[in-house]
């Protein structure tokens, strides 16, 4: 529920942008990516409407540390052939559904988050860079997805404006 202090603040506004994002996920083609995955169809079939949030994924793994931290500096200066060598190393060590959660929370609140520091940079704030170091946790696909589409958009301005495009895009290992 948006209540009026949110608006109290140029803050509190962009939080309010950031949550439109994910409206405008939903509204476009949120579902049919999301049924494309098999990690999410197993969630589904077992009635997990909280498997976004409660995904047992292995953090504090160090296969997955490792490469994790690569692929995040290198997004960070979009060196494209160490986001590519990064993100085959994950895909092989997670398998697929670690892989397609993993994807799925970076493009789905690593769009969110980019276009919140999109708005922030614009405006002068300081942007979100909460988890974008260790310990990992969910948040840190926010940055990870917030870097890898700040590189993406680099290349191909367009590319955040075709959501499936977008996605497709970030689960190319």
């Amino acid at each position: 529920m948006v209540t009026p202090e949110i608006f109290d603040s140029l803050e509190g506004t962009i939080t309010i942008l950031h949550e439109f994002v994910h409206c405008y996920q939903y509204e476009t083609c949120e579902q049919r990516l999301k049924m494309s995955l098999d990690v999410a169809r197993r969630a589904q079939e077992t009635n997990n409407s909280m498997w976004e949030i409660e995904y047992p994924f292995p953090y504090k793994a160090l296969d997955f540390i490792r490469p994790y931290t690569e692929f995040m500096a290198a997004a960070q200066t979009h060196d494209n052939q160490k986001i590519q060598s990064a993100r085959k190393q994950l895909r092989t060590y997670l398998g697929l559904h670690d892989f397609e959660y993993m994807v799925w929370q970076e493009w789905k609140e690593g769009l969110a988050r980019w276009v919140e520091n999109q708005v922030k940079k614009h405006v002068g704030l300081p942007t979100s860079t909460k988890g974008n170091q260790a310990p990992f946790i969910r948040v840190t696909f926010y940055a990870g997805g917030d870097a890898y589409i700040d590189c993406l958009a680099g290349k191909d301005p367009s590319i955040v404006k075709d959501l499936p495009r977008l996605f497709a895009k970030m689960f190319i290992p």
